[in-house]
């Protein structure tokens, strides 16, 4: 505008309409996050924790209940992060306190409490628009959990980790089992 009033030609790049397109799609998706999937989050994440609970109340072979110990702490870790006020079960209590304190340290690439991997636990500082509000900075984190953290049927060396398996196996039941497989 103040060209127009100076007599001056404006000079318009592609660059102006990549930013709006930018910022049209920015807006949309913080939208989306905040309104539509941060709740379904939570939501799935209360579910699947309860219903871990239960599994582990009734759990009786040892390798079972160690890997839904672990499965709790999983879904209590990303309770914590989305600020949920689930109750975490004792035994994974620890576990959940470790992976938080790792999380909260953001020291690279270290071995968790839960799974046998290295995990990149400076990825997990909120950028972008995940820092405008504390609820997207939740989202950001619980999503960052979800994300990170592999159930691989193979170490890297080829050596299988079945206790990885047996947690995959026994989340996609809790999955099914909370009516939270189209949620996932």
């Amino acid at each position: 505008e103040n060209n127009d009033y100076l007599n001056l030609p404006s000079f318009v790049t592609t660059d102006v309409a990549l930013h709006l397109y930018h910022c049209f799609f920015d807006y949309a998706l913080r939208t989306i996050e905040q309104a539509k999937l941060t709740p379904l989050l939570s939501q799935m994440t209360s579910a699947c924790l309860a219903d871990t609970n239960r599994q582990l109340a009734q759990a009786r072979v040892g390798a079972v209940r160690s890997a839904l110990v672990k499965n709790a702490a999983y879904f209590g870790v990303a309770a914590k992060l989305l600020g949920l006020p689930d109750r975490i079960p004792a035994q994974a209590q620890n576990l959940v306190k470790r992976e938080l304190a790792l999380i909260n340290a953001h020291g690279g690439f270290g071995k968790g409490a839960i799974l046998p991997y290295q995990i990149d636990y400076s990825q997990f500082v909120p950028r972008g628009h995940y820092t405008r509000t504390p609820q997207l900075k939740r989202f950001f984190m619980g999503m960052m959990w979800y994300g990170l953290t592999p159930f691989a049927t193979r170490f890297g060396d080829g050596t299988s980790c079945p206790e990885a398996v047996r947690q995959g196996v026994l989340i996609c039941r809790t999955l099914d089992r909370a009516g939270m497989l189209l949620n996932w």
